[in-house]
This record gives C-alpha cells, sequence and structure tokens, in this order.
C-alpha cells in the first residue's frame, strides 16, 4: 500500500478505537480516579471521572489533530520557517510541492503515533484504576513510552532519510555529499 495512503486510512481508525476505548472504559473507572503515579506505581494524584473523561478526550483527539493541521499548513509557510535537512535543495520551486506532501504525510504518521500512545495511556490508566487499591505497574508504563519512542526514533529516521540529498547523476561512486 502507498506510504502516503495507509496513514490516512490508519489515523481514523485509531481515532475510533481511542474513542471507543474511552467510551468503553468510562463506566469501569470510579467516581475519583487516579490520574498521577510515583515511581513506584501508587497514585499521588486524582481527579474526577468526569475531568478525567474530558482530558483524555481533549489529549487524545487534540494532539493528533494539532498534528495532523501541521501537517497541512506547512506547505504554506515560507522556507526560512520550515527546518529540514538540506532545505534549500528540498524546498526549491521545482520540489516545494513533493516535499509539501512528504511533510504532510510525515506529520499523518506523526498523528498516527500520537493517537497510538495515547490510547495507550488510556489504557494503562483505565486498568490501574480498576484495581484496588489503584496502581499503575512501572514496566507497563515504560512499555508504552518506550514504544512510543521507538516509533518517534523511526519517525525520524524516516524523515532523515527522506530529506537527504540524492547522489548525483554521474559515474558510479560519485557522491554529492562530497562536493
Amino acid at each position: 500500500m502507498n506510504a502516503r495512503i495507509l496513514p490516512r486510512l490508519l489515523l481514523p481508525l485509531l481515532y475510533t478505537l481511542f474513542l471507543v476505548h474511552l467510551s468503553w472504559t468510562a463506566g469501569q473507572l470510579p467516581e475519583r480516579v487516579a490520574s498521577h503515579f510515583n515511581r513506584a506505581g501508587e497514585p499521588n494524584g486524582w481527579m474526577s471521572r468526569a475531568n478525567h473523561l474530558r482530558f483524555m478526550a481533549a489529549f487524545g483527539t487534540g494532539l493528533p489533530l494539532f498534528l495532523v493541521a501541521v501537517g497541512l499548513l506547512l506547505p504554506l509557510l515560507p522556507a526560512r520557517l520550515i527546518n529540514i535537512p538540506n532545505r534549500e535543495h528540498w524546498l526549491g520551486p521545482e520540489r516545494r510541492r513533493e516535499t509539501g506532501r512528504a511533510l504532510c504525510t510525515a506529520c499523518l504518521w506523526l498523528a498516527c503515533l500520537g493517537a497510538g500512545f495515547v490510547t495507550g495511556l488510556n489504557a494503562l490508566l483505565s486498568d490501574a484504576n480498576v484495581r484496588q487499591p489503584p496502581f499503575l505497574p512501572t514496566a507497563q508504563l515504560l512499555l508504552v513510552v518506550g514504544l512510543f519512542l521507538l516509533g518517534l526514533a523511526g519517525w525520524m529516521v524516516a524523515l532523515l532519510r527522506r530529506f537527504r540529498l540524492p547522489k548525483a547523476e554521474g559515474p558510479p561512486g560519485a557522491d554529492s555529499s562530497n562536493v
């Protein structure tokens, strides 16, 4: 499947998954929700169920939507405001449109990563609050955060690779990075 189409299909799916999960777990939460935990996994911050659900809904929809908006606005910004490797090359008039599409797609992938991360956090918080007393296993939190960071590193590597200078046309072994 085309790398541009996949995030456009995946993001609505992840949004739906997040909203269904949030709705499904809402009734299982206690009236007083543990919302912050210390290193040992014990709660040290609380909020009402209604405030927790409002916050999670806003965070879970707002973060990915913000990233989509950034992706849509990037092609409209002046080149001096866009910080990508080899900016002069990629934002030249003959490549500007394609670069804008690539940046928009990259932001969609990042939005997918954010939506997955927030869904994972919601799952952890819901599970932690079903336990009596509430408890958030540190290993599970580290797994969700670690997977997010691994995905973020992969996203950054893909972006850096996408915007490296192309090899110069010429004899084998010629490399434009040495010029």
